[in-house]
């Protein structure tokens, strides 16, 4: 009986090899569209970001300006913490953000999702800053391991929000995290 079981499991006493499936549409990359180039910074991370776009980088942050509208911005920040991902996104970000001179109030917090980032648990969240014309929408990500805190955001105006959000959606499908 065990070995019917084996000569089942292996295909039988058959030599022939049946090949390995190929992908399928639905599990192939497709590129973004639109120009990238690999983020220039800490060397854990690997992401694409739009290319020809500005660096400009300070302490544990870079960030990608698009040279068409300034107010259209990525970001990538690696920093020493043990915060987790959700208590990230729920607290501690909104609260920096609220008392940021970059987010106008009033500040809105949109919610919080659970995500995974780089295989590991992670947490997103959306936010409004500021009225009117002026108003910024951001979505951020982020996670945590081994002592470190690893995020990636978009912000731009309320009215280029749709649009731009593409950029942060190639982030998202992209940033991965090196082994040491």
């Amino acid at each position: 009986m065990a070995v019917i079981l084996v000569l089942s499991l292996t295909g039988g006493g058959n030599d022939a090899r049946t090949p390995p499936d190929q992908p399928s549409a639905g599990t192939q990359v497709v590129p973004a569209s639109f120009a990238t180039q690999d983020y220039k910074g800490d060397k854990a991370v690997s992401v694409k970001v739009p290319k020809s776009w500005e660096r400009i980088s300070t302490g544990n942050w870079v960030d990608y300006v698009s040279p068409d509208d300034k107010s259209t911005k990525v970001r990538v920040l690696v920093e020493k913490g043990s915060i987790a991902p959700h208590k990230f996104a729920e607290t501690t970000a909104p609260g920096t953000l609220r008392r940021s001179k970059a987010c106008a109030k009033p500040f809105h917090h949109l919610g919080t999702t659970d995500v995974e980032v780089s295989g590991l648990p992670g947490a997103q969240f959306e936010y409004t800053c500021g009225e009117g014309d002026s108003m910024r929408h951001g979505i951020w990500r982020q996670t945590t391991t081994d002592g470190r805190m690893y995020s990636f955001y978009l912000t731009t105006t309320e009215a280029k929000f749709a649009d731009s959000r593409q950029y942060f959606d190639e982030m998202a499908k992209t940033f991965t995290l090196k082994s040491s």
